[in-house]
């Protein structure tokens, strides 16, 4: 019994100790010593690049990053890689059509295929699967779904709708039923 309650007490206190350790404040870093700045997602619109330079008057320019690259074929994704962004259209016959710019996130080497996900400027999310022969793309924004599947893409991605299943089920008319004569009927009784 007294070994019993000596290992509870250990025990006891080996836990109390392991949650001190951790509730117990970090020292602080000392001076002159640079600490990394936690990582904060960064913003999907690119920052404009500021250059220095003797000619200006007040010594700088700003420079706007570089246009999306326009997608307008399945092997245009073959050169994707990560940083890259590309403009996609998409709509429907009764809408005009919208540009919707990704910036490319990663691209994957998957067996047989090529995963490519990425961020939407403005909000929403890229995914596209490049097989073989076919080119799969989902792209949500706050306008809407959009998508692409086959295998000839020409840069158009059409809205991907709801279906209203209530009506996917064929009811079949219940089977006649053919009554027996009356004089039929008398002879069986």
């Amino acid at each position: 019994m007294v070994k019993v309650v000596a290992i509870s007490a250990s025990m006891l206190a080996l836990i109390v100790g392991i949650g001190w350790f951790y509730q117990a404040p970090k020292p602080a870093a000392p001076a002159g010593i640079i600490s990394p700045i936690p990582l904060v997602p960064a913003s999907t619109q690119p920052e404009p690049v500021t250059i220095a330079t003797a000619e200006e008057p007040n010594g700088s320019q700003t420079m706007a990053p570089e246009p999306p690259r326009q997608m307008t074929e399945r092997s245009d994704f073959l050169s994707l890689a990560p940083g890259d962004r590309v403009s996609l259209q998409g709509g429907s016959s009764m809408s005009a059509l919208e540009d919707y710019v990704v910036a490319i996130e990663s691209v994957a080497n998957q067996p047989a295929s090529l995963l490519i996900k990425g961020l939407v400027e403005g909000g929403g999310a890229f995914i596209a699967t490049l097989g073989p022969t076919t080119l799969n793309i989902f792209l949500q924004s706050d306008k809407g779904l959009m998508r692409y599947a086959g295998a000839d893409f020409n840069g158009l991605l059409s809205p991907l709708q709801m279906i209203n299943l209530d009506d996917d089920i064929r009811q079949r008319p219940p089977p006649k039923v053919t009554r027996l004569e009356s004089s039929n009927r008398r002879a069986i009784e």
